[in-house]
């Protein structure tokens, strides 16, 4: 929705933006250690750059946090998939209230309008789809 002509045409065709995280996402002070659900810093600013509800996105893997306790150690809500290596950089993704976006397509919904759902692809070499993740739409397009 940002760029220009995209953007102007889906906005002439009525559509809703959805804002995803992984696009807000942010470079994170320092490096972190995670042992389990606890996770360390070194030169870290926790407590100025992340709240509850965010998440860390380490490599391939996004860490919803839990809990910041201070500058330099915070819990996320489940351990790492796989291991993740001790001093890695990280990616700050906010938490986003979809609240808006929801309203907009109950209210058109509610006016008798239909919705299509545009996901945002991916490049891949896997054989198999990737699974669908309610936070990979890029906008919607309201009829």
């Amino acid at each position: 929705m940002r760029r220009k002509y995209i953007g102007a045409f889906a906005r002439a065709l009525g559509s809703i933006p959805v804002e995803r995280p992984q696009d807000l996402a942010v470079k994170g002070t320092g490096t972190v250690t995670i042992e389990g659900k606890s996770v360390t810093g070194t030169g870290t600013e926790f407590k100025k750059q992340i709240q509850p509800g965010c998440s860390l996105e380490i490599g391939s893997q996004t860490l919803p946090v839990k809990e910041v306790l201070s500058d330099t150690a915070l819990t996320i809500s489940a351990p790492p998939e796989s291991e993740i290596k001790a001093g890695s950089k990280y990616k700050v993704s906010p938490k986003l209230d979809q609240t808006q976006v929801f309203d907009s397509v109950f209210d058109a919904l509610g006016d008798g309008r239909c919705i299509g759902i545009f996901p945002e692809g991916g490049s891949h070499d896997r054989t198999d789809f990737l699974p669908l993740k309610a936070v990979s739409l890029s906008w919607l397009l309201v009829l």
